[in-house]
């Protein structure tokens, strides 16, 4: 056998092995995916769908829309008709619920418990029969009618009717060409797009009591993106096997439109209150027209205005008082930033993929848990905000700090509101001047990694990412003066990232021959990567970058 022949001989058999274990890590996956679809069969899953809510098992299922159908009782098991509460929840010795495996044993035999998902099928090609009939009836031509007046004013004329769509589909469209600007499956997805305008307007025709209200859109935009997402998982499912028909009629992604608004609906029908205002009628086209005499500061007379003082009176207050007396001090109502946080659902808080987290255990819990997260969420950032001027202080309100940890929200409110079932949240303590001493030296560790992530904050992420835990030269250029993080001023901040860049280039510097001398090697793009971070961040904090930032410029 000849050389050339050798060679493609041993290319076809690294092919050979390349594509079985691609094989087999498929069907490894396909038999994960049909076993956690089994699951469903066990009427007692609902108990476990529940727990796994609470614990953010969500965010590794395949069926996370259909876990949120059953949350939100769109789909029931006979005796799951009502949600159980935590109280109600099988718990554990101590009293706090622990993460439990995909499913809970062996699942009985599908013939046995196949009537509840074909109930399933059955309820969601009748809520798709439903919408469908709602859509077409919404779809008005005027130019049929030969007796009609395009001028007309009869509220019953079919061209009013059509002008009146025509403007409610616009105002809709212009919200819902800025859902989610940083993703791409939002951005400049004209289907998606269209399918939003054509979900909101009929929602809007469908309940006139609701019409359509800014920020509805976001509320819609995650339940979308979940089901797309679950419909992919479907059609990778299907590229190895064949799967049970039932799965293929709940996620037929050729309904995605109609599913997304079943579960819209439910859950407006839990948050309708949040976006009714007293003495407010909507236009004739159906949508709220922004009132400048009406801000949110002065609405006294709403469900969500009375919603927050509760939140803030018997909540926060026995929760946090200090807290609760800052807020007060500096004159921030909690209708400043709240009415935003309750009518999105936190959805401008949270990256995407923590806010589905979130929704997890509202959904599972009940949306009064909406109330506690308020409070979590203020306790999580109690340090800035007891530290923090009016102007500071409404600044990390009205945009939420980044980094925060949701889990740690989830365990908060859940203690609040289950004190005797969660335990007592206890946040990251603050780090302290004097050395640590035995007992606390792991809590000073955990506060010293906490407050080096901060001071990293003004690297450009995509550079942090490639960095090398275990670099030499760039990590030691990072890690600086852990005993002054809380001695820093809000007044001396700018001088204090001063000091940090110029630190920087000073232990930058020491890299510059080998940068220079040696482009191929292996930390050389990381180090052009940082460096050019440090001259962006040099401009922002107005001092000239050092020439090390030229050089990097020419690389």
């Amino acid at each position: 056998m000849s050389e050339p022949e050798e060679i493609a001989q041993e290319v076809d058999e690294d092919a050979g092995q390349i594509s079985g274990d691609y094989r087999q890590d498929n069907m490894s996956a396909f038999l994960k995916y049909t076993f956690e679809w089994k699951c469903f069969y066990n009427e007692e899953y609902f108990e476990e769908i529940h727990k796994n809510s609470l614990h953010g098992e969500l965010r590794a299922s395949s069926f996370r829309s259909v876990c949120w159908q059953i949350l939100l009782n769109i789909l029931t098991y006979p005796d799951s008709k009502k949600k159980k509460p935590s109280a109600e929840v099988g718990l554990d010795n101590e009293n706090v619920p622990k993460p439990s495996s995909l499913c809970p044993g062996e699942c009985p035999d599908e013939a046995d418990q196949k009537s509840i998902v074909e109930k399933w099928s059955e309820h969601i090609s009748q809520c798709r029969k439903e919408y469908e009939e709602l859509k077409q009836s919404l779809e008005l031509d005027p130019t049929l009618s030969l007796v009609d007046n395009p001028l007309s004013q009869n509220t019953e004329s079919v061209w009013y009717k059509h002008f009146c769509d025509t403007e409610l589909k616009t105002v809709i469209r212009q919200d819902v060409v800025r859902t989610f600007p940083g993703l791409d499956f939002f951005r400049n997805n004209e289907h998606i797009q269209q399918l939003m305008v054509a979900i909101l307007f009929c929602y809007a025709r469908k309940y006139p009591q609701m019409c359509y209200r800014q920020g509805m859109h976001e509320i819609l935009a995650p339940i979308i993106f979940v089901l797309h997402c679950d419909h992919q998982a479907l059609l990778h499912a299907l590229e190895v096997s064949p799967v049970d028909e039932h799965l293929t009629t709940i996620l037929n992604e050729h309904y995605l439109e109609h599913d997304a608004f079943t579960i819209f609906c439910k859950v407006m029908a839990s948050i309708e209150n949040y976006y009714l205002i007293n003495d407010s009628t909507p236009t004739s086209s159906g949508y709220f027209p922004p009132n400048p005499n009406n801000s949110l500061s002065s609405i006294t007379d709403n469900h969500v205005v009375s919603q927050l003082y509760f939140i803030n009176e018997h909540i926060l207050k026995p929760a946090d008082p200090a807290l609760h007396a800052q807020l007060y001090n500096l004159k921030i109502p909690l209708t400043l930033f709240g009415i935003r946080w309750l009518r999105l659902l936190f959805g401008r808080e949270f990256s995407l993929q923590d806010l589905l987290v979130l929704w997890d255990v509202i959904f599972a819990e009940s949306f009064e848990l909406v109330n506690y997260v308020v409070v979590a969420m203020l306790v999580a950032i109690r340090d800035q905000v007891i530290s923090s001027d009016h102007i500071e202080c409404l600044s990390y309100l009205m945009r939420y700090p980044p980094g925060i940890d949701v889990n740690s929200i989830i365990e908060h409110a859940l203690h609040l509101k289950y004190p005797n079932l969660y335990p007592e949240y206890e946040p990251s303590p603050s780090p302290d001047p004097t050395p640590a001493t035995d007992s606390n030296t792991s809590n000073s560790k955990k506060a010293k990694k906490k407050n080096k992530e901060k001071r990293y904050k003004f690297l450009n992420i995509k550079s942090r990412n490639k960095m090398n835990p275990t670099g030499p030269d760039i990590m030691e250029a990072l890690p600086i003066a852990e005993e002054t993080e809380n001695t820093v001023s809000a007044h001396s901040q700018l001088a204090y990232y001063r000091d940090i860049m110029i630190k920087c280039h000073s232990k930058l510097s020491e890299c510059s021959t080998r940068i220079e001398c040696n482009q191929n090697h292996s930390k050389a793009p990381v180090m052009n990567q940082v460096l050019r971070d440090i001259k962006q961040v040099s401009i922002h904090y107005a001092m000239p970058p050092s020439p090390m930032c030229r050089q990097s410029q020419r690389l």
